[in-house]
């Protein structure tokens, strides 16, 4: 298993550093925190190392991660070349449309079992295309949605898209949301036959 994390560099210094990677090796995990990751920087990574298995961005330089990254990042995890198992988006500002770019990249993916996109702001808009490719997603057993600014309405959003589907959600530090928000998908849980969805706010 190789494994490399990458640290307050530049674009072009990212670009040399992933020229450098070894394309053969089975097993790849990478973090980039503080970094000048963008759309030219996914765009080589996932070409040289499509045998990647855990991806971190980290506190992204500049705007965080642009809608031209995020649109590399979702043709990938779409794709049936994805191997990645483990995405981590957070802390960082995704732009304007990025969640739901990432949705559907989510839609037809079969390998990623956690998805963390723990702070980072969702929109009500954008958590509903997320729902919806969780439902067409059977591989995502962990979904980390901490500290995202939520709601209640997006509780329910959620509780009356749930099924049977064994997978656990993390809601820390989601403050707008209120003792019903949280009955309100508790009881849609305990009506669910058989259900081993569980649920975490602090």
């Amino acid at each position: 298993m190789g494994t490399v994390v990458l640290c307050d560099l530049d674009a072009d210094e990212l670009l040399m550093e992933i020229e450098m990677l070894d394309p053969d090796t089975s097993v790849f995990n990478i973090g980039f925190t503080r970094c000048a990751f963008d759309a030219e920087c996914a765009k080589r990574l996932f070409s040289r190392c499509p045998n990647l298995n855990e991806i971190h961005l980290n506190q992204l330089e500049f705007d965080g991660i642009d809608l031209a990254t995020v649109e590399i990042l979702s043709s990938f995890i779409g794709s049936q070349d994805c191997h990645l198992q483990n995405i981590v988006l957070g802390p960082n500002k995704v732009a304007e449309g990025g969640i739901e770019l990432l949705a559907n990249g989510l839609i037809s993916n079969k390998s990623i079992v956690t998805l963390d996109i723990s702070n980072i702001d969702i929109s009500v808009a954008a958590f509903s295309n997320l729902i919806h490719a969780l439902q067409c997603n059977v591989s995502i057993q962990y979904l980390n949605l901490s500290y995202c600014n939520l709601q209640d309405t997006n509780l329910q959003t959620l509780a009356d898209s749930l099924t049977t589907t064994e997978r656990v959600f993390e809601f820390r530090g989601n403050d707008a949301i209120t003792p019903s928000g949280k009955a309100y998908l508790q009881n849609k849980i305990r009506e669910l036959e058989s259900s081993a969805t569980a649920v975490t706010y602090a």
